[in-house]
């Protein structure tokens, strides 16, 4: 607990090991659920578990759905006294996304309070473990994302927390059935979309990313750099473009910054304005060098974010920048935005003529 009574994830049950291994059991789930959901997880003994059945699965025309829902079976099970429950939920999704972000929407959604959120990496993005309060119901969530392909599950175990959230007991039952949450059948696939090869060859060198089909090539009226190469994609949206993504690799010896003035010279001339550029990450990998930089600003009288990879290898420069809404502005489009951004980063391979 927090020193304001805020509860806090915890981390480790806090039960004896041995009394562990007597109360929970790894229960596999495969009677009533899709194929690519059936999963196993760690559940007390002599809890039962419901499911809707095979023909539920989520995709553009239920995009959300509760797959499993896990509880006490007899009067003598483990956690009736807190009326705790396990629901697993199935998300299908259409673009790529961090869990962390999905969860955090989510949890608005659902009328959850979020008291804490952390970030989890791994290949397949920021996966979110969470905590929340759900001030209608009297409930403690504790919730965890997996993904997998297009399609994402939340772990949520929830119970009545008596009016002291901060008790760690009560998280135990969730914590365990997240820790030894495995689906059956994981496809494997990093990201919910299909992903194009984008290439950009210059005379000195070339760089390569991965980018979601949904985003769309555009013609630049800006001429390439000299001896370089110059991209530009958009995500359409519903009624306006939803991100702009602008890759321009310049020749060798030369840094990023000429080829990001260049873009930023564009955007005033357009009427957008943006701060100072903040650094939130430095990393060299196999030999390129990589500076991730943020300006925040307007675009259209909207808060907008410019996200900036400045990239170099063996003199070969690299400027990498998305436009996108702020998160205050349009937090999904945000999200979807960040991501693209940051696979982009993971994905990128630079090399010399």
């Amino acid at each position: 607990m927090a020193d304001d009574g805020t509860p806090q994830l915890l981390d480790h049950p806090v039960t004896p090991p041995e009394e562990i291994e007597r109360i929970f059991l790894d229960a596999v789930v495969r009677e009533g659920v899709f194929p690519a959901g059936q999963f196993s997880m760690a559940l007390p003994r002599l809890w039962s578990v419901d499911t809707p059945g095979e023909a539920a699965f989520p995709d553009p025309e239920r995009p959300a759905l509760t797959i499993a829902r896990a509880m006490p079976g007899t009067a003598e099970a483990h956690g009736v006294e807190i009326d705790a429950k396990v629901n697993v939920h199935a998300a299908f999704l259409p673009r790529v996304i961090n869990g962390s972000d999905w969860l955090q929407r989510w949890s608005v959604t659902q009328g959850l309070d979020l008291q804490q959120l952390r970030e989890l990496p791994t290949a397949f993005g920021l996966l979110g473990d969470g905590l929340a309060l759900a001030p209608q119901t009297g409930r403690l969530h504790r919730m965890l994302t997996i993904k997998d392909g297009d399609v994402l599950f939340l772990v949520d175990g929830s119970v009545d927390h008596g009016g002291d959230p901060s008790r760690p007991q009560l998280q135990e039952i969730a914590l365990m059935a997240m820790m030894r949450f495995r689906l059956l059948a994981p496809s494997g696939q990093h990201y919910a979309e299909q992903m194009q090869d984008i290439s950009l060859d210059g005379t000195a060198g070339g760089a390569q990313f991965l980018l979601p089909d949904s985003w769309m090539p555009v013609a630049n009226d800006e001429p390439p750099p000299p001896d370089g190469a110059l991209g530009q994609w958009i995500l359409p949206g519903p009624d306006s473009v939803a991100g702009t993504l602008v890759a321009a690799l310049g020749s060798a010896p030369g840094t990023a910054e000429p080829l990001e003035s260049v873009l930023l010279g564009k955007l005033e001339a357009q009427g957008m304005q943006f701060d100072e550029a903040t650094e939130t990450l430095s990393v060299t990998r196999e030999a390129t060098m990589m500076q991730v930089m943020q300006r925040r600003g307007t675009a259209r009288g909207a808060d907008a974010v410019l996200l900036l990879l400045r990239a170099n290898h063996a003199g070969v420069p690299l400027s990498l920048a998305l436009l996108t809404p702020s998160a205050a502005e349009d937090f999904e489009t945000w999200a979807i935005n960040r991501r693209v951004f940051e696979i982009a980063l993971e994905t990128l391979r630079m090399g010399s003529a």
